[in-house]
């Protein structure tokens, strides 16, 4: 009995989603997906301190290739992707057997955590 009335509150949670809460957490998601892109192609250019660490700009090909994208939004789910076309992409972010990560798009993912979660929090409750 406990999974029908868990199944009744999930039921009645996709009744309340109407299509103005939709676009205000698509708004949210996708604000946050050019957030984390923009972080992710942030100074990278050779020699700027906040490189260090980082991968730093040769040609600024993987910086330019950064992009944000909604991919999703509807009354069962909202989701955007923030990708780059570049095969050589998950070497820089994850490293290989011989060469260092420098890792871009999980810093910037873990950098809006938070603040996605509160503007999921306020667009669901109308305060976006």
């Amino acid at each position: 009995m406990e999974a029908l009335s868990g199944l009744k509150k999930v039921l009645r949670n996709l009744q309340g989603v109407t299509p103005a809460m939709v676009g205000r957490v698509a708004t949210a998601t996708e604000k946050t997906a050019v957030l984390v892109a923009n972080h992710a192609k942030g100074e990278h250019d050779k020699g700027f301190a906040h490189a260090v660490g980082r991968y730093e700009n040769q040609t600024t090909n993987l910086t330019n290739s950064i992009m944000p994208e909604l991919t999703r939004a509807d009354s069962r789910a909202v989701e955007a992707i923030v990708h780059t076309n570049k095969q050589y992409a998950p070497y820089v972010e994850f490293g290989t057997g011989t060469r260092k990560a420098y890792p871009f798009m999980h810093p910037a993912m873990i950098s809006q955590k938070d603040q996605f979660k509160e503007r999921v929090r306020k667009a669901i409750h109308g305060n976006a």
